[in-house]
């Protein structure tokens, strides 16, 4: 038995039409979203993944202490405080923030601390950036209103979507930029 397989028996027999069930039928893969968000399986997700690693950030991120300017010294986490503290600005109009101060906290906390963990993450940040640019990252979706006010920068004015037209990045950049492909 799997343990998809599991999961559904235990969630009631897996009657119906679930993510299992529709794989068999298909022989096509199943989406994410539509394995953690359709029902029987979205409340699994919702209190035996999400609700538990919700916990676990806020609990360690309670133990971590505040990380300053003055307690640190690795200059790219000087930068990312500067991006964290922007970033928490944005007029987000959810009831999820203190949710996202927790993670974010862990993240600088690591990124501070740690040099593998901070060259593994900027060494990501590179690939996201090249991703960017050759088009395979889209730029964000407009912002849903519900969680953003209409202060929020708009999809077509993101850094992603700047970043992929010639003349806006001219413009953020001056003419003399060139992205080199990879060999």
């Amino acid at each position: 038995m799997t343990v998809a397989e599991d999961i559904m028996e235990k969630l009631g027999g897996g009657k119906g039409d679930n993510p299992v069930d529709y794989y068999k039928k298909t022989g096509k893969p199943v989406s994410l979203s539509y394995i953690v968000l359709a029902p029987p399986w979205r409340q699994f997700f919702i209190d035996k993944v999400n609700m538990p690693l919700i916990k676990i950030a806020s609990l360690i991120a309670k133990r971590i202490p505040e990380i300053t300017k003055e307690n640190t010294n690795y200059r790219n986490g000087y930068a990312m405080m500067t991006v964290i503290e922007r970033f928490m600005r944005y007029p987000i109009v959810i009831n999820r923030m203190q949710v996202i101060r927790d993670f974010l906290k862990i993240f600088l906390y690591k990124l501070c601390i740690d040099l593998f963990y901070s060259d593994c993450f900027w060494l990501f940040t590179e690939e996201v950036i090249k991703a960017i640019l050759r088009r395979e990252i889209l730029p964000r979706n407009e912002p849903l209103e519900e969680y953003f006010s209409n202060q929020t920068p708009k999809g077509e004015d993101s850094i992603i979507a700047i970043l992929q037209n010639k003349k806006k990045l001219e413009n953020l950049l001056g003419d003399k930029w060139i992205l080199k492909e990879d060999a």
